[in-house]
């Protein structure tokens, strides 16, 4: 029975430890399988051992102390009530006296406890039970080890589901589960509250990959599946290939096959959808391994379709001499795309909480064990009790350093791996003209994008002519990608402020990990944030781990709700478009980051038009609207000028009591010749206490004092002071009157506008997909907004025009659409952020802005005028959580880590972190030495490739620099990059001057290096300037940049 209970606990600590997938060499997978060895000796040894070893000594103290009798029950040592996390009372109804030294149980801290009579006589029965017990008798003995083991894997299995440790925190046998609360009037709970979302779907929609010799390319496609009518959003997907479909045409009928190959291409596709099982499939593939038996059927399928030899022989190709390659293939597809959706963001915390329930509630049963009367078997129970603490502890230390240890690597601010500028050819000096028409692939993309003819080979290269084309196109973009280094840095040093020319800003990166590296430099900088996430519905795509659609939605929008609020500005506003599926839950999340207090309105967009959703038709959407400060928000402005009239009286009563001013002669009158005495007015009066109010010519011929209860008392008396009177929107009030009626009234700018809740006649759903058709017609699953929707918005939340705008579900790009449109009508500065991981990066977004810079018409992809603006954005793609996992490195094994390996503790808790502190995702600051040629491996097509990373640009994000100025020198063969910016420091907002030196150190004279820096790179320096540089220096008062660096980056 033991080896039962020992095999299937090993098994499940296997899965724990992700050793149920030793054929998988990506992330997690890769960097367990690295320390295979240390974990097997962890679970088939050490485990195993500590048991008995601390069953062994349990028997063998339990022994020593029933050797004296009237003391053997009076203590009960500290360590097993800390351990049980319960007091003296709740075990034996018992009083604690003070904590003493037992010499019978050694040198332990032990509390006395009063016992009573009847417990001493029946001490002795208990001692000769004993030995039937729990004493010498090994099958017993054999028994509690199996109890402890059954007690282990009830205990990680009940919370472990594919990859992830879900936080279904317990609270009792009947209730079952608890929320963590904390005495909140209303609160938002979901199963993984606490937790990172961490999927991409980035190889979801589009898996691809290629054989050794790279000619054939596969692809893994997810088809479009509708959600049928009855389906469960929360039972649990299978990817499965796609059934064979039918497309009706004028002609004829197409059968879409889930499996075809381009011969000519030597490409091979698939199509899969991700759904439940239908009934005859449940039948078909049973309970267990459901997904690998599936999986063997497709492999089946596509080997038995494909034709060609070479290709078969390449997908059939052994692999570690178990599976073929396809098969490699498909279980990392399934492995990546249904597991590992979550990291705790303190599972340590959780588990052992959760273990002292177990405790209470499964294993120790108070009730029944008082009711037994017989302490001495408590005691022994409670023995066995604390070595299974004490097993389960180890273990938690165990996983806990690797969710640890995943969790830095998640929350590690993420390196810069490309850094590019887009921008018109206005911006570039005419002396570079000639290199950019010699660079083909430019003219190619500008043929693409804007249709425009290149010249024939001759005139090419007639430099006169080229000048001439150029200026009369100012509005071309030129992509700083087709170029080299050389000429990057030429064209970057011609600006002065280079932060300041550059519009906008577009950041390929999951959103998380982008608004992490953000914050440094934008801490409340952004004015407006607007955002259209995926609405969950389940048919757009988002990934979602089975049976927790709603958790994973939550968990997304609530880690970079809570991560973007740092980086608004003080008066900032956040607008999110939702739907009705989410919008309940969404709400809550603002709530709890922004507060109920800054919720500004629920906008209504009225689509125009409608989808048969239920039972009723859908025909309009929520624009959730929050302020960071509502206090620091003023009132709208509004642009289009005019004034508002009104009377300036209000009802007599407590709050608004009655008052008298004095009129003097002159105020203006509606009429011409007219007076008033006594009492006027309707229910808002006006008691006129000289003997009357005269007018004459339209003026109040002598002065008057006139009681009523004043709606504007104080602005009353600063207009008639003479003094700048504003109401309390800041509206200018431009003058006081009376009507024909003898009413005070008052005349103000109309400045300050209170915009309806309902958004309706102003654009429809249709506009937003037709607009971005007529510039990109792509094939792609994109809804796009409006544009003119966006320039609404945007007018109302960045009323400044040189504000900041982010977008950080950028999808196709309306938000920069919407803000160069609004900037070429109001001659603005507005800026945008846009953050998108998706594909569509750079075969959607990117191209579209760089068609709008070009001209603001388009019509089926063609533009229709040259009316475009000068314009300059910046790309970066950056690191990801996966790039980060497959760049985990182990160092080589010293003596003294094969040392630090004999010790328990080392393996438990700093084995990870230890052994890859040199890892090149981590910042290895020895290859500093060569800053431009520091390489990560990152995946291209499910292959790992070296790409150069722009330290530069990485740490000007992390010290959070405002870029001025990028020069380059060179220096007896060295070549130096160095930044000049400032950035802002504290409340008062002081500017600090930084400079940044970086150059390659192998083989420097750091002699010459100190003169040349002091006397030619800070030729310049400010006074104040803190200057920082890479590896060796010399330079008097510098500071080096790797502690910093690594420091910011949290590595």
């Amino acid at each position: 029975m033991i080896d039962d209970y020992t095999q299937k606990l090993q098994e499940l600590l296997h899965t724990l430890f992700q050793f149920d997938s030793t054929d998988l060499d990506f992330g997690i997978y890769r960097i367990m399988n690295q320390k295979r060895s240390e974990i097997e000796k962890f679970i088939n040894k050490d485990l195993i051992n500590a048991v008995e070893e601390a069953l062994e000594k349990y028997r063998a103290s339990e022994k020593r102390a029933l050797a004296s009798p009237s003391l053997a029950k009076k203590w009960v040592q500290a360590a097993t009530l800390n351990n049980l996390g319960v007091s003296a009372t709740e075990i034996a109804g018992t009083t604690i006296i003070n904590p003493l030294i037992n010499p019978l149980l050694g040198d332990f801290p032990a509390y006395g406890i009063e016992t009573s009579e009847e417990y001493l006589q029946s001490n002795e029965i208990e001692r000769k039970t004993w030995d039937s017990e729990f004493g010498d008798d090994e099958t017993t003995f054999e028994q509690h080890k199996a109890e402890i083991f059954s007690h282990i894997y009830h205990f990680f299995s009940r919370y472990y589901d594919k990859g992830d440790f879900i936080s279904l925190q317990r609270y009792s046998k009947q209730q079952k589960y608890a929320i963590p609360y904390n005495g909140e009037e209303v609160m938002l709970h979901w199963a993984n509250k606490g937790q990172y979302f961490i999927k991409t779907g980035k190889n979801f929609q589009n898996y691809v990959f290629k054989d050794d010799g790279k000619t054939y390319t596969t692809h893994f496609r997810i088809s479009n599946t509708p959600i049928e009518k009855n389906s469960n959003k929360d039972e649990n997907r299978f990817f499965i290939l796609k059934r064979k479909s039918k497309i009706e045409t004028e002609d004829e009928t197409e059968v879409l096959e889930p499996i075809f190959y381009y011969p000519e291409n030597k490409e091979l596709t698939i199509l899969f959808e991700y759904r439940g099982l239908t009934k005859e499939e449940e039948k078909e593939f049973g309970t267990k391994n459901v997904q690998d038996k599936i999986l063997d059927e497709i492999e089946t399928k596509i080997l038995a379709i494909i034709k060609d030899p070479d290709l078969k022989k390449v997908l059939t190709r052994p692999i570690d001499g178990k599976k073929n390659f396809l098969r490699k293939h498909l279980n990392r597809y399934v492995r990546e795309n249904n597991t590992d959706y979550f990291i705790h963001k303190n599972l340590k915390r959780f588990l052992t909480n959760e273990l002292d329930f177990y405790i209470k509630n499964e294993i120790f049963d108070l009730d029944n064990i008082l009711e037994s009367g017989n302490e001495a078997k408590m005691e022994r129970y409670v023995g066995r009790v604390k070595v299974f603490k004490t097993i389960c502890l180890k273990i938690i230390d165990f996983l806990s350093q690797i969710e640890e240890f995943q969790k830095k690597l998640f929350e590690k601010k993420k390196f810069v791996l490309t850094s590019e500028y887009c921008m018109t050819i206005d911006n570039v000096p005419e002396f570079i003209y000639p290199n950019i028409l010699q660079n083909k692939a430019q003219l190619e993309e500008w043929e693409k994008l804007y249709g425009i003819r290149i010249k024939n080979q001759k005139s090419l290269y007639d430099l006169e002519s080229q000048i001439i084309d150029l200026k009369a196109n100012p509005y071309l973009v030129i992509d700083t990608k087709f170029f080299d280094q050389s000429f990057k840095d030429c064209l970057l040093s011609n600006f002065n402020d280079l932060d300041e020319a550059t519009g906008g800003l577009m950041i390929n990166s999951e959103n998380w990990q982008a608004l992490n590296l953000l914050l440094n430099k934008y801490t409340e900088q952004i004015k407006c944030i607007y955002i259209d996430p995926p609405y969950n519905t389940g048919k757009d795509k988002f990934p979602y781990k089975d049976r927790y659609m709603h958790s994973c939605w939550l968990s997304l929008l609530s880690q970079t709700i809570q991560s973007s609020k740092g980086i608004l500005t003080l008066d900032g506003i956040f607008f999110c478009s939702i739907d009705s599926n989410e919008a309940h839950n969404l709400k809550q999340v603002f709530n709890e980051y922004f507060g109920s207090d800054n919720y500004l309105a629920d906008l209504i967009w009225d689509l125009g038009t409608g989808t048969t959703a239920g039972h009723f038709t859908r025909s309009h959407e929520y624009i959730y609207s929050y302020a960071k400060n509502k206090k620091m928000l003023d009132n709208f402005d509004y642009t289009d000028g005019g004034t508002i009239t009104h009377g300036a009286l209000k009802k007599i009563s407590k709050a608004n009591p009655a008052s008298e001013i004095l009129f003097p002669a002159g105020i203006e009158f509606e009429g011409d010749k007219d007076e008033f005495s006594g009492c006027i007015g309707g229910s808002e009066k006006e008691y006129i206490i000289s003997e009357k109010m005269e007018f004459e010519n339209g003026k109040l011929k002598k002065p008057v004092i006139i009681k009523a209860g004043w709606a504007m008392k104080k602005q009353i008396l600063n207009w008639l002071e003479g003094k700048e009177t504003y109401d309390t929107k800041g509206q200018k009030v431009t003058k006081f009157y009376f009507n024909k009626n003898g009413i005070l009234c008052y005349e103000k700018e109309k400045s300050k506008i209170n915009p309806k809740t309902v958004i309706s006649k102003l654009t429809n759903t249709k506009e937003g997909t037709s607009t971005l058709k007529n510039v990109i017609n792509e094939d792609i699953d994109l809804y796009p907004k409006p544009p003119k929707l966006l320039e609404f918005l945007i007018n109302l939340g960045s009323q400044d025009e040189a504000s900041i705008i982010l977008d950080f579900f950028a999808g196709s790009g309306t938000t920069a659409h919407a803000i160069l449109n609004l900037n070429k009508e109001e001659c603005g500065n507005r800026k945008y952020i846009l953050i998108e991981m998706g594909d569509y990066f750079d075969s959607v977004l990117k191209p579209r802005i760089k068609k709008i810079i070009y001209s603001k018409d388009w019509k089926d992809e063609r533009p229709q005028s040259k009316d475009g603006q000068s314009h300059i954005f910046k790309y970066l793609t950056l690191e990801q959580y996966e790039d980060t996992l497959n760049n985990i490195e182990f160092g080589e094994k010293s003596s003294f880590q094969r040392r630090l390996n004999g010790f328990s503790d080392y393996m438990l808790h700093y084995m990870l972190d230890f052994e890859t502190a040199y890892s090149p995702c981590r910042l290895n600051i020895t290859k500093l030495k060569n800053p431009f040629n520091y390489t990560l491996k990152v995946s291209d097509q499910n292959e790992l490739r070296e790409q150069v990373v722009d330290l530069v640009e990485t740490f000007n994000y992390l010290l959070g620099i405002h870029v001025k100025k990028v020069k380059t020198f060179e220096n007896n063969g060295t070549y130096y990059r160095v930044i000049y910016g400032f950035k802002v420091q504290g409340e008062n907002e002081r500017k600090e001057n930084i400079i940044v030196v970086w150059r390659c150190t192998v083989g420097l004279d750091l002699k010459e290096d100190k003169n040349f820096i002091e006397s030619t790179v800070l030729s310049e320096k400010e006074p104040d300037s803190k200057v920082y540089v890479n590896s060796d220096f010399a330079v008097e008062g510098a500071f080096p940049i790797e502690p910093t660096f690594s420091r910011l980056m949290g590595a």
